[in-house]
């Protein structure tokens, strides 16, 4: 059930849930690769902020092959969410990425941020959308007489605030 229906059997998923905080959570995980008998190395991989933070301190010894992988503008994706003080955690997100084996990102914008934040260079997998290589097709949408239909393809989340969007079309007169 859940998760584990879409996943290998041969693959162990760990539910944090029951770990209420980052401290407990970060105390179980380190147990648990402790006591992880192999004779390869260990890969930690990560895709957000608490995730990379987490996969920092885990691999602070640099006894296991860390991977993170950043995905977004976060100094715009961080703004958005969290205002003012999202522009500091995306900074300090960005330069957490120093200490990673192996940052990620998923475009050339991303691995700019990266190199300027973290002072290193991350491997770009082009697997999504390069902002900044669009950014010469954008032009403004100009009035027209037959009426606008709005698409939203996407989560909910605050940052992307599709409903101000709809609730700004709806005020344009015709």
């Amino acid at each position: 059930t859940g998760i584990n229906t879409f996943v290998d059997r041969k693959i162990k998923v760990l539910n944090l849930n029951e770990h209420l905080n980052f401290l407990k959570k970060y105390i179980f995980l380190r147990n648990y690769l402790k006591n992880i008998k192999t004779s390869q190395k260990l890969i930690i991989f990560s895709m957000c902020f608490s995730g990379d933070l987490m996969n920092v301190f885990l691999n602070f010894s640099g006894k296991y092959l860390s991977f993170t992988s950043v995905r977004g503008n976060l100094l715009m994706n961080y703004f958005y969410s969290y205002g003012i003080m999202g522009i500091f955690l995306a900074c300090f997100h960005l330069f957490i990425q120093r200490f990673t084996s192996y940052p990620l990102s998923l475009n050339h914008l991303i691995s700019k941020q990266i190199s300027f934040f973290a002072g290193r260079k991350s491997i770009v997998v082009p697997n999504c959308i390069d902002e900044e290589y669009l950014e010469k097709f954008r032009k403004t949408i100009e009035k027209e007489e037959s009426p606008l239909t709005f698409v939203f393809i996407g989560d909910l989340r605050v940052r992307k605030n599709p409903i101000l969007l709809i609730n700004q079309f709806s005020q344009i007169k015709n």
